[in-house]
């Protein structure tokens, strides 16, 4: 179901931003998903594009969250903030793995 991340935040009047020099960058997709890509808002509307999920962690918190994950055997990174939205700007903003900016509102 393509933008169903950026629908839950927007339904909550929230806002994220992925991968915007925010300690470090999205994962970089699997190979075999580079396969697949027609398009990179596609790709990243359809697919895990090398993440299998993300979590949200209150602010201050985000220490004890990753040595909880990695402790787990996860890979686990910061990668953006959640905001409440301003201007109506919802969703989510991210740069891919190709540097290409990326936009979901999800209002669509």
């Amino acid at each position: 179901m393509p933008g169903k991340f950026a629908r839950l935040l927007a339904k909550h009047n929230l806002f994220a931003r992925l991968g915007f020099n925010f300690g470090e960058e999205l994962f970089f997709p699997h190979p075999m998903e580079l396969r697949f890509v027609t398009d990179v808002k596609s790709a990243y509307g359809k697919y895990p594009m090398g993440a299998d999920g993300y979590a949200f962690i209150r602010a201050g918190k985000e220490d004890a969250a990753l040595r909880t994950a990695r402790s787990s055997g996860l890979k686990a990174r910061i990668v953006g903030n959640v905001e409440e939205a301003k201007e109506g700007r919802t969703g989510v903003e991210l740069k891919a793995f190709n540097e290409e900016e990326v936009y979901f509102s999800g209002r669509d």
